[in-house]
């Protein structure tokens, strides 16, 4: 087989051939000169000309002998019918009408952010504010707003992220549907209901029905959830974690035509691929 790796536009950009019978428990992989973040790596079977799946893929830099990095875990990949633009950004459901849920937010960041000027993240305060709206079934107004040590703070009440019949609040901006890395830390999650959430999303329409894509914390779990077209259904994949707070980072990754979703509980864990 062979681990190929791919840029943001899928031209094959190194390679490495293996030549290992039946299937391989543990492969090592090294590439100099070489910046995973902006690389999708896939395994061939060269044989059969086919992608080859990958059960658990851990990605570090640095030299030989050096100990890597903690990598973040895949869970899940999915295709979603999307436009050539989406709304992406912070999102928090109470799942309630009546009462608001709050969720802060930390080291939110979009690699490749072409808007706004400076990429909403810790590390670069934004020049501008992403606005947020109320989005489909909702019940009391939501807000949100930008302490000045860089936390997102949003609150929002709505009927819930889930079947054809969305309700949240949403702090969005319209970016192209290219290849891009959205991470945040859900700092705190004051969960009024036990499927109340707090993540990240991108979407394609401003309406309770649109396809869209969601990683985010529940109380106890870890979720994924998407809709393949518009007035569809809402899938999900979940995973429980034994944790007291509602707190931990998630991740949304665009390659090609698929979006997969991680998370992991501490900073200093492996990312896991939820979908």
């Amino acid at each position: 087989f062979q681990v190929q790796l791919l840029d943001f536009d899928g031209t094959l950009v190194a390679s490495n051939d293996y030549d290992t019978p039946g299937f391989a428990a543990s492969v090592t992989i090294s590439f100099e000169d070489i910046d995973a973040s902006q690389v999708k790596i896939q395994m061939k079977d060269t044989g059969r000309s086919r992608v080859l799946s990958l059960a658990e893929l851990k990605v570090f830099t640095g030299g030989a002998g050096e100990t890597p990095e903690p990598a973040w875990k895949v869970l899940r990949q999915v295709n979603v019918e999307m436009s050539e633009t989406v709304n992406a950004g912070l999102a928090v459901t109470s799942r309630s009408h009546d009462e608001l849920s709050e969720a802060v937010f930390y080291d939110y960041d979009i690699t490749r952010n072409t808007y706004p000027s400076a990429s909403p993240s810790l590390s670069l305060a934004p020049t501008m504010i992403v606005p947020s709206r109320d989005v489909g079934n909702h019940g009391l107004v939501g807000s949100s707003s930008v302490t000045s040590d860089g936390r997102y703070v949003l609150t929002g009440s709505g009927r819930d992220i889930w079947n054809n019949d969305d309700g949240f609040h949403f702090m969005k901006y319209i970016r192209p549907n290219n290849m891009f890395i959205m991470t945040a830390h859900v700092d705190s999650f004051n969960d009024v209901e036990q499927y109340a959430k707090a993540g990240i999303m991108a979407r394609t329409f401003i309406c309770n029905e649109s396809p869209m894509v969601f990683i985010g914390r529940s109380r106890g779990r870890f979720y994924m959830i998407w809709r393949e077209q518009l007035d569809h259904n809402a899938q999900e994949v979940n995973f429980v974690v034994d944790t007291e707070n509602e707190s931990g980072w998630v991740k949304l990754e665009k390659y090609g035509d698929e979006y997969s979703g991680y998370y992991k509980v501490e900073e200093e864990d492996e990312w896991v691929l939820l979908k």
